[in-house]
């Protein structure tokens, strides 16, 4: 069987299932939101069916022709559906016919369409043979887009790069450039002079290997050195110097330029903000030595500057160490006179216990009454001996023996008075004591106690004494003073400002907030 003579139903499926699988094909491309176009038409006449419209998409595949008029013969040239659409369209290959057969439909149709999706052609031929192969699918053409929307994308590319370099010479290499400019053409030559010096005593000792193991110098001076470390960063010190050598003058020298230059009438916190920047001052704590580095636009400006630093350095110094002195001698004098004090107290307690009972040493009142009462007791008992033997002799009635018995009685008498003399304690006794006519004992009770805090006052008296020749030994072999071990030098050449690194630093910082910046806006764009 030959083509001429195959049944219709042969024919049509074919483009039947190319229609299907452009039809399937369109559908996709409609998803995204493209466009298609009309496919291959059969029997041309009237316009084929309509394409995809604007922003819902086409039909990409075969489209459905219109039927044109039919003529006498049976079938006419398929030609290619056009179809206007959205920037992809698909359209499909005809076939080139074998033969044709007279017709008011001959030759080439196009069919084209727009707007909403319509039913793709199906491109029958009702009634006629074509002879030659008919296409199993159509050829997709995919196109990249509009010929305006390249335009916008292309502009748009533009414009991003042109912002990019445009940000890129506006942030880094104009501060950069004008930062470079101004050092090397306009930034006045800044001399520095240097001068270095410690506190030292003259009892210091050498430290010894515990003290550098735990860190450096921890000597007495160790204090005055950190108290001058501040000083000379402190507004008292700038004070000082503004008036002996007038910093407005110095620092607005006329060389200097308006960038690092001092400015007139300007207020003591802003002299002393930039004191802090022209004046360095380091402090190594393992030596204990202080290093001070000035700068000016003039070298004799920067040495002198530097000079009056050390000279106020050792001013301070010196007055702390007659200070250290007179407060150690001043306080070992007032100890002294509080000493003083004591012993005057204590003799004049002791004086006034003399004159009350009367006695320069109790003990000594209360050593003769014991001797007395030793004697009175040996006359006693001489007495008594004496009336024990004549008792025998001459009775108990005797004139004698009377007389004997006074004299044991009396004896007895005196004792016992010598003996309440010594110690008493009876009330009346004690009366009597506080009177004035107390017991021995007592006495010399409270005269110990005298003794005792006399003796007391005048030992502290003796070591007070001895801690004020003492603490005015220390305070001659323990005074301070500024070694110096580089006097203020005066430079040849020029130091500051440090152009290159000055350069680089600004350029680096341009850099990275340029770079900080581009970080920023893309962060911003992808949130939108």
């Amino acid at each position: 069987m030959t083509d001429d003579t195959r049944p219709p139903a042969a024919d049509d499926a074919a483009p039947d299932q190319a229609e299907r699988r452009a039809a399937r094909r369109a559908r996709r491309l409609a998803r995204l939101g493209r466009g298609g176009q009309g496919g291959p038409g059969r029997k041309g006449g009237a316009p084929g069916g309509q394409g995809g419209g604007a922003g819902s998409g086409g039909v990409s595949g075969g489209g459905k022709a219109g039927q044109g008029a039919k003529g006498p013969g049976r079938g006419g040239a398929r030609g290619p559906g056009a179809g206007k659409g959205g920037p992809l369209a698909a359209r499909g290959n005809p076939a080139r016919p074998r033969r044709q057969d007279g017709g008011e439909g001959g030759g080439l149709a196009a069919g084209a369409g727009s707007g909403a999706p319509a039913e793709a052609a199906r491109g029958r031929l009702r009634g006629g043979n074509v002879d030659g192969p008919r296409p199993l699918r159509p050829t997709v053409i995919i196109e990249t887009g509009a010929p305006e929307t390249g335009r916008r994308a292309g502009l748009s590319r533009r414009l991003r790069a042109a912002l990019f370099w445009l940000s890129f010479v506006v942030m880094v290499l104009l501060p950069s450039g004008l930062a470079g400019w101004y050092l090397w053409t306009q930034a006045a030559d800044q001399y520095a002079s240097e001068t270095s010096f410690a506190v030292r005593s003259l009892d210091q000792t050498l430290p010894s290997p515990m003290t550098e193991l735990l860190g450096g110098a921890a000597d007495s001076t160790a204090a005055d050195s950190q108290m001058l470390f501040e000083y000379l960063q402190s507004q008292p010190l700038v004070e000082i110097i503004d008036r002996k050598l007038d910093l407005e003058k110095i620092y607005n020298h006329p060389d200097a330029d308006p960038l690092f230059r001092l400015g007139r009438g300007r207020s003591i916190e802003e002299k002393v903000f930039y004191w802090n920047l022209a004046v360095t001052v380091s402090y190594d704590n393992a030596s204990g030595i202080i290093y001070v580095q000035t700068r000016a636009f003039d070298p004799d400006d920067a040495q002198r500057v530097a000079q009056a630093v050390l000279d106020e350095s050792a001013r301070l110094i010196n007055e702390l160490s007659v200070k250290a002195r007179a407060d150690a001698v001043r306080y070992a004098l007032a100890d002294l006179a509080d000493a003083e004090a004591r012993v005057r107290e204590a003799r004049r307690k002791l004086q006034e216990f003399r004159l009350s009972e009367r006695s320069v040493d109790v003990t000594q009142d209360i050593a003769q009454a014991m001797a007395l009462i030793s004697q009175l007791r040996a006359q006693r008992a001489a007495l008594q001996a004496d009336y024990d033997s004549r008792k025998d002799l001459l009775g108990a009635e005797s004139p004698a023996l009377a007389a004997l018995r006074r004299q044991m009685a009396s004896l007895d008498e005196q004792i016992r008075r010598e003996q309440e003399r010594i110690a008493s304690a009876d009330p009346e006794a004690a009366a009597r004591e506080r009177d004035g006519d107390g017991s021995l004992t007592s006495a010399a009770g409270a005269q110990e106690q005298l003794t005792v805090e006399l003796n007391f006052a005048e030992n502290m008296y003796t070591s007070a004494l001895a801690a004020v020749e003492a603490a005015r030994a220390d305070a001659r072999r323990a005074q301070r003073y500024l070694a110096t071990h580089i006097a203020p030098t005066r430079a040849q050449e020029a130091e500051y400002p440090d152009r290159l690194m000055w350069t680089i630093a600004v350029a680096f910082v341009s850099l990275l907030v340029w770079a900080i910046t581009l970080l920023i806006i893309g962060s911003i764009r992808d949130r939108r």
